[in-house]
């Protein structure tokens, strides 16, 4: 039997294609289909607010009651319910002073005001265009700003007049003249209003003279008490000058120093014909180590720049100088000088304590009104320190500008903020409680270019403002924001109780 004709090579057969199903792969059906979801239905419908009415309503008006005392009533039933709810009301009463639910609150009666504004532009359109404003000071009621002008810059004896103006902010409008002008025969240097009588103020001259005058004495002659040069009184200029508590109730004394280092007493009494005690403060009392140079005779005579006095501590005063020195003074420490006296005697060095100085003259100290420990000072140097009397060595040392800074001072009602002035023309206002190093405010103390600004004055009975002199004799009225002028609460005096203490003040300050 021949080979099959499906597994021949011959040509004349056709090939023919054999399909063997897989043995281990399924077959896969595929169909189609269609499906749809259910149509989507919408619907629109309106509504409306259910319909209101108003209606005014009032009460019928109450008949006026007049208070009436009463002339019959049952005294001993009234005293019987007094001593039954007497003891209920003294335990509440006593408890309420114990209480600390109000601490450190206090009421604002005003709209708060978020930042420091010019409110007024003060100038003198008679005054000698060459004077500087020297000095400023407000009146007990804190309406009268009086302005001390002088110059500076002397190379010997002074041959300018200087002048004393007073402004009323009651009738203020911005470019008004002065209700009262004084001039004085050499330029004026210091000035204060007396604490209790708002219109008399006390001045210092560049040539040593201490005078007294009344600004609403029209007519006659203002000056009611003045020095006379001779070797009793201040033989260079007088630096500063303040009243303190004199010996009775209600009586006030003169205290001024000079640049020839003397602290004068001077008193009303005698018409200011002469120092009734005084002192001069000499380096004998500085210790060595604080010593900067210059002089090393005991008895080297050190030139007052400026004088403070703590007010709760009658016992001592603090004074700066031109060589840089801050010392602690103690006003028991002074020589008598006899009514009838030709020749100043020896005065005794007052100096009990001395603090880190300044490279440079101190130009202004000012001790705080809320703690009996704390005091600041700036200097030349470009320097505002914060002090503790108790200590040798500053809390801290702010350097709020490169130039010289002119005057310091703190805030009378809120302990953690003051101010200074520099010869950049800027006023630097702080706030220990916001930032404590860094300025809170500064401001444009002068509205001219390359002005120093060289005064500034806080207003006691009216802490909303604040007034700043600059080197062209302008001032200007401020009128701080209510976060500087506010009342203290307890975090401010917390932070003052710590820097006057002893206690660590990491938590202040964070180092000096």
């Amino acid at each position: 039997m021949g080979p099959s004709p499906l597994f021949t090579d011959h040509p004349a057969i056709p090939s023919t294609c054999i399909d063997l199903p897989s043995t281990w792969q399924k077959v896969k059906h595929m169909t189609e289909g269609t499906s749809q979801t259910e149509p989507v239905t919408t619907a629109e419908a309106a509504c409306q607010v259910l319909r209101k009415l108003d209606v005014d309503v009032q009460t019928d008006p109450e008949p006026h009651r007049s208070f009436k005392l009463l002339t019959n009533y049952d005294r001993g039933s009234m005293v019987d319910f007094l001593a039954k709810v007497e003891s209920t009301v003294s335990a509440q009463l006593l408890q309420n002073i114990k209480s600390t639910a109000f601490d450190g609150w206090s009421a604002h009666w005003e709209d708060s005001i978020n930042t420091t504004t010019l409110q007024h532009t003060l100038s003198h359109s008679r005054r000698d265009p060459s004077m500087l404003c020297s000095d400023l000071s407000w009146n007990k009621n804190g309406i009268t700003i009086a302005v001390a002008f002088g110059k500076w810059g002397h190379e010997s004896w002074c041959s300018h007049k200087g002048m004393l103006c007073t402004w009323s902010l009651a009738t203020k409008s911005g470019a008004d003249e002065p209700a009262f002008e004084l001039e004085v025969e050499s330029c004026l240097m210091c000035i204060s209003f007396h604490p209790m009588d708002p219109s008399l103020i006390v001045g210092g001259t560049f040539n040593g003279q201490v005078f007294v005058c009344r600004t609403n004495d029209t007519e006659d002659d203002p000056i009611i008490a003045a020095s006379k040069m001779s070797d009793l009184t201040h033989q260079e200029p007088v630096a500063k000058i303040a009243w303190i508590p004199g010996p009775k109730v209600d009586q006030y004394q003169i205290v001024s120093i000079g640049n020839d280092g003397k602290v004068l007493i001077w008193d009303l009494a005698n018409k200011l014909a002469a120092p009734i005690s005084g002192s001069q403060l000499q380096i004998g009392s500085i210790p060595r180590h604080l010593r900067t140079g210059g002089p090393t005779k005991p008895d080297a005579i050190l030139g007052g720049t400026t004088i403070s006095f703590p007010p709760e501590n009658p016992t001592i005063y603090l004074t700066g100088t031109e060589a840089g020195y801050i010392a602690k003074c103690s006003r028991s420490v002074s020589t008598t000088i006899p009514p009838n006296a030709v020749s100043l005697p020896r005065l005794a060095n007052p100096i009990q304590f001395a603090y880190t100085p300044h490279t440079g003259p101190v130009t202004a100290m000012a001790c705080s009104p809320f703690h009996r420990n704390l005091f600041l000072s700036c200097g030349s140097d470009g320097l505002v320190r914060i002090y503790n009397v108790l200590e040798t060595k500053q809390l801290c040392t702010l350097e709020p500008s490169q130039s010289s800074i002119y005057c310091a001072d703190w805030s009378p009602v809120r302990a953690t903020v003051f101010a200074c002035t520099s010869s950049d023309g800027l006023v630097y206002i702080y706030d220990l409680a916001h930032n404590p190093t860094l300025p809170h405010t500064t401001l444009e103390g002068s509205g001219k270019a390359s002005v120093s600004c060289t005064s500034l004055a806080f207003n006691a009975k009216r802490p909303e403002y604040l007034a700043t002199g600059d080197g062209s004799g302008e001032v200007r009225i401020w009128r701080l924001s209510t976060q500087l002028a506010s009342s203290n609460d307890l975090w401010q005096m917390r932070i003052v109780e710590t820097l006057g203490g002893l206690d660590e003040r990491e938590g202040v300050f964070g180092g000096t």
